[in-house]
């Protein structure tokens, strides 16, 4: 079935991270949000990438202080509350990259980044194929996806560049 994927950002899209070193998911979908909406991406393979690692806690388990990821990238997040599809599917409507908690059917608890949505489905990043080939999702995967986790695991935020940072270069 042919997915008619709307295009804005296609070329910081095409390099965003698909994989991760560790179990920094969430420092991937923070990485990910930036480069989206136009940083540069940071290299995996780079020292910078390294300290992230360090700076969020990420190196032995999930990134315990991704927020510190936010603030160093110049973003700032919003949470989306109460967490549902229609709500998520309207941030990604509006060309803004939204960070999930799902349950992975081969990870467990894992954070990813949507991207790129249209009346059928969001395009996904850090999904850990081969769960997910194709890398999109619909909107009715995603909710389900969503409500496999406890009430308490479920997380959704948007973000968006900080303006005050990246106007005086902070």
């Amino acid at each position: 079935m042919p997915w008619d994927w709307p295009r804005p950002r296609v070329e910081a899209v095409k390099k965003l991270l698909q994989t991760q070193k560790y179990a920094e998911c969430q420092l991937v979908a923070v990485i990910n949000a930036a480069a989206y909406l136009g940083q540069p991406l940071v290299d995996p393979a780079s020292e910078e990438y390294e300290r992230l690692v360090d700076l969020t806690a990420a190196r032995h388990g999930s990134a315990i202080w991704p927020h510190k990821a936010v603030e160093y990238l110049r973003l700032v997040k919003k949470d989306i509350d109460p967490i549902e599809v229609d709500a998520i599917r309207a941030k990604v409507l509006e060309e803004k990259p939204v960070q999930i908690a799902i349950q992975h059917p081969t990870a467990g608890h894992h954070a990813i980044l949507l991207t790129n949505g249209n009346h059928r489905g969001a395009q996904v990043w850090n999904a850990k194929r081969p769960a997910f080939p194709h890398d999109r999702l619909s909107w009715n995967r995603i909710r389900e996806l969503i409500s496999a986790l406890a009430p308490q695991c479920r997380r959704a935020m948007w973000y968006e560049l900080d303006p005050m940072k990246v106007k005086n270069g902070k």
